[in-house]
């Protein structure tokens, strides 16, 4: 059986949201346990938003990039993140989608911006739902 991978969003879930981080300096981790937590792999598009490319989210291209490079289905992962971008790239690959209420996330819930399967206050409460549903 191919593993199952969590895709997580980085602005807003699992650091501090910056609107266009360019200083490394400046990335703060929000607080989240680091029991058990390994990353397999960090993707970035490096393209503008007018490029029109076929990584920029919601596209699926770094997921299907990441998907052939680990070897995992990506309609078996999780998708966790906090904006509408991050919920329907979740949708466009099939999988299940978790909006954290830390970054924008709040945000777009209060105004019904997206419809992920599961609302979290955090990373850490994903992580928590997560590991419940593996057992």
């Amino acid at each position: 059986m191919k593993k199952r991978y969590v895709i997580l969003d980085r602005d807003g879930t699992i650091i501090e949201e910056r609107h266009y981080l360019s200083d490394p300096d400046a990335v703060q981790l929000l607080p989240l346990a680091a029991e058990d937590v390994r990353l397999d792999g960090i993707y970035f598009c490096p393209h503008k938003l007018d490029d029109n490319c076929c990584c920029r989210k919601p596209e699926p291209g770094l997921v299907d990039l990441a998907a052939r490079q680990l070897d995992f289905n990506p309609a078996a992962c999780v998708v966790i993140g906090d904006k509408r971008c991050d919920i329907e790239l979740g949708r466009r690959i099939g999988a299940m989608t978790m909006l954290v209420r830390t970054g924008y996330g709040a945000q777009e819930e209060a105004t019904c911006a997206v419809a992920p399967d599961h609302f979290v206050d955090n990373l850490h409460d994903a992580a928590k739902s997560i590991s419940t549903w593996m057992k």
